[in-house]
């Protein structure tokens, strides 16, 4: 069915669903023959527009270098501010520009997960009670080292050869 005038993906018709069976964890006061959650997260398909806007988002992130500031400084200033978003910046073992790309892939996959994800289930909090997908909750999931690096790669599953071509 196509709903005309309707928001590509609205009515969920074309959400792709990352499922996560590590995860998977019985629910209290569930039957004792019931299946284990599994938490699911379905994300709009991604297209280079998206890709684009996340790449750009991240790159605006990083701090520009002040007029006459030293290197150590220019690094510790930028470091300071990736902390406070809760990145670090492994200057010390990748060398700055390495570190700041990590940074840069990182946020990405962050404003990724923030332009896609719709919806999700078996995602709770330290109760146990189900929360919705929001900024602070997605960065919350995407801080979790596999999962972030499952949706990405789902990501570029789909948008990997378009932008290995430089369509993008």
């Amino acid at each position: 069915m196509i709903v005309l005038g309707g928001k590509p993906g609205a009515d969920g018709d074309d959400l792709i669903e990352i499922a996560f069976p590590r995860y998977a964890r019985k629910v209290k006061g569930s039957a004792k023959d019931a299946a284990p959650l599994m938490p699911v997260v379905r994300i709009e398909a991604p297209r280079t527009a998206s890709w684009q806007a996340a790449q750009s988002a991240a790159w605006r992130s990083v701090p520009a270098r002040d007029e006459g500031e030293s290197d150590e400084d220019f690094t510790a200033r930028a470091a300071a501010k990736f902390k406070s978003i809760g990145l670090v910046m492994l200057v010390d073992k990748l060398g700055f520009d390495a570190a700041i790309a990590g940074v840069v892939r990182e946020l990405s996959v962050y404003y990724l997960a923030l332009a896609l994800i719709r919806d999700w289930t078996g995602i709770v909090d330290e109760a146990g009670e189900p929360v919705e997908p929001d900024a602070e909750s997605i960065k919350a999931l995407m801080q979790v080292p596999d999962i972030a690096t499952r949706f990405e790669r789902e990501v570029e599953a789909r948008l990997g050869p378009v932008i290995s071509e430089g369509n993008v």
